[in-house]
């Protein structure tokens, strides 16, 4: 493997006692509340969003449980893969002084308040939730996820050019509590929940990212100027014939979306395909359906067990965050990752003695909290894992792109069903035991290539 990513220089500079494992506890702090704020910036706008539209009168999207978060969740995401290659290749029009990344994250906050505020001065005090929503609250909401989305995108581009490759798993973990944060205490604070506190709640959390820039510590370093890389010479001063104007426009077109995917491939050479195939694979193992679980012991569920569910839920997946960040920190986010995918193993386990049991609810509520546990840790393992094999100057893009490396939910569908009928249920749980197996030891073994058991900076 040729490791030739020395020559971008890291986008984030910092004293020499803060650097890698040997960073002081102040500064580790500091980045965990950091990314704590830039995760509640992140949420708010969801959070918001959900529990508004969810009760919108009349509106059979959001009748389901599941058709709205996916809708908000998809937003999200395609904001934050649209962004992600600008936010590498330019600086922001305004606040350049930040640096590139953190002067992104700053101007995209104020425009997030700047959509904010105009819902908070037309939400008449006290408009219960229930009340019919004007068409403009809904657009200027849904703008507010879009621009979050976007938002998503700078700070996995911070996160990725953080010192210290091991601290990836507990600032993803502050990143992912920042995010659950809004939505968990909006039912908390608002008993009755009206338009107006909605909206002060969604600007307040919005504006913790400002805080979070001023706890991040370190200072940024300038970023390479898009027609400044060597890679894109060629194009600009080459004989192709082109006017001058093509030259420039190609050696955007290049430099923007084509140099970062170029880089990692040069960067780790034939190992890029490995690192492929484990956010594949470990995808395609990880997504084992559970509603089996559900199903062979629906009959003896009642209302106190769908709340008691979610409550379980929410905290042991939580729970799993930290039981992955712990791992990362301490053999790294290879075979941090390799651990996780253990604990699906055991969720796994755990599952098929559900159905064997069933009905029974103490085993049933065993499974669901193992699974949760898995998610949570399976989560922050693969986004170590990605920044661990990013580059600082395309951090944003290369993330975004990693991230969808594994396999479209509706191929592991046909994947999952076409194994039931073939193998059964039981089976389709020890095939999927296999495919962990098969991840667990190309992941170990990718992790040797990438000697990440000890901190890199």
């Amino acid at each position: 493997m040729t490791e030739a990513g020395n020559e971008n220089a890291t986008a984030t500079t910092a004293n020499p006692a803060d650097q890698g494992g040997g960073q002081s506890r102040i500064a580790a702090w500091q980045r965990f509340a950091a990314f704590l704020c830039f995760g509640m910036a992140v949420g708010a706008p969801a959070a918001q969003s959900l529990t508004a539209l969810r009760f919108l009168p009349g509106s059979s999207v959001v009748e389901g449980m599941f058709a709205l978060p996916i809708f908000v969740i998809g937003i999200v995401g395609l904001a934050r893969i649209a962004l992600a290659p600008f936010v590498d290749a330019f600086d922001p029009p305004i606040l350049k002084g930040l640096g590139r990344r953190r002067g992104w994250t700053a101007l995209l906050t104020a425009l997030l308040l700047a959509l904010s505020v105009p819902i908070l001065v037309m939400a008449p005090a006290g408009n219960p939730i229930g009340a019919p929503i004007r068409p403009v609250d809904v657009v200027l909401m849904l703008a507010t996820v879009l621009v979050a989305g976007a938002l998503l995108a700078t700070v996995d581009g911070l996160r990725s050019v953080q010192p210290g490759r091991r601290w990836q798993g507990a600032l993803a973990t502050a990143q992912y509590l920042g995010t659950i944060v809004p939505a968990a205490l909006l039912p908390v604070i608002l008993r009755q929940p009206d338009s107006l506190t909605i909206s002060i709640f969604l600007c307040a959390f919005i504006t913790a990212a400002w805080l979070g820039l001023w706890l991040l510590p370190g200072r940024e370093a300038p970023s390479p100027k898009l027609f400044q890389r060597p890679e894109l010479e060629g194009l600009l001063r080459g004989e192709q014939n082109l006017s001058r104007g093509g030259k420039a426009v190609t050696a955007w077109l290049y430099g923007t979306f084509i140099c970062p995917v170029a880089d990692f491939f040069r960067r780790f050479g034939g190992l890029a395909w490995s690192i492929l195939a484990v956010l594949v694979l470990g995808d395609l193992a990880t997504n084992l359906d559970t509603s089996q679980i559900l199903q062979s012991n629906a009959g003896q569920l009642t209302s106190a067990h769908v709340t008691r569910i979610g409550a379980i839920r929410n905290v042991a997946q939580f729970g799993g965050t930290i039981v992955a960040a712990w791992l990362i920190w301490r053999v790294g986010a290879a075979r941090g990752l390799a651990a996780t995918f253990v604990l699906a193993g055991a969720a796994a386990l755990s599952g098929l003695g559900a159905i064997a049991a069933a009905p029974s609810i103490p085993w049933f509520m065993i499974a669901l909290a193992i699974g949760a546990v898995a998610q949570g840790a399976i989560l922050i393992g693969f986004v170590a894992f990605i920044a661990r094999v990013t580059t600082p100057a395309f951090a944003a893009w290369q993330f975004s792109l990693l991230w969808l490396a594994g396999l479209p939910n509706s191929a592991i569908t046909v994947l999952r069903n076409t194994s039931n009928q073939m193998v059964g249920v039981n089976g389709t749980y020890l095939v999927f035991l296999v495919l962990l197996a098969a991840a667990i030891a190309l992941t170990l073994w990718v992790g040797r290539r990438l000697d990440d058991s000890v901190d890199q900076g």
